[in-house]
């Protein structure tokens, strides 16, 4: 990415990806925000939006490492940071996470390892949905 003195933002070669460093936010396509700061915490959104967005989030992310901007929090905001319920939708989407594996370990005849990798997914995804949740506090 191209850094530009007069904005103070880095851009790549088309422009359809910025990243701010100073106020350390980041955006596809100038409205889907995929990098924050919450409460002094840089917030990494890792959801697959589409392959070019997700191209973007791989530019933004090497970027950060080579100026030495260290993300706190990796998570899937399916709706970006942009969107003023951004929390309520990403607990959504862990929960209904939660759910699926749910309905997978319930299936009769599922292997005894599959289902014990299955809970332990269940657990991690419900420990970062309650992290999640945490913000609106």
């Amino acid at each position: 990415m191209k850094y530009f003195k007069r904005a103070a933002i880095y851009k790549n070669y088309n422009g359809n990806n910025e990243f701010n460093p100073e106020k350390v936010e980041a955006y596809s396509y100038r409205w889907w925000k995929y990098v924050t700061v919450v409460d002094g915490l840089v917030l990494f959104n890792n959801y697959y939006y589409s392959p070019t967005t997700c191209k973007h989030q791989h530019e933004t992310r090497r970027l950060m490492e080579e100026l030495g901007i260290q993300i706190d929090l990796t998570l899937e905001v399916p709706c970006g940071f942009q969107d003023a319920n951004w929390i309520e939708e990403t607990a959504k989407h862990y929960q209904n996470k939660i759910d699926e594996l749910d309905k997978l370990i319930a299936k009769p005849r599922t292997h005894k390892k599959k289902n014990k990798e299955r809970l332990e997914q269940r657990t991690a995804l419900h420990a970062f949905k309650l992290r999640v949740i945490n913000f609106a506090a």
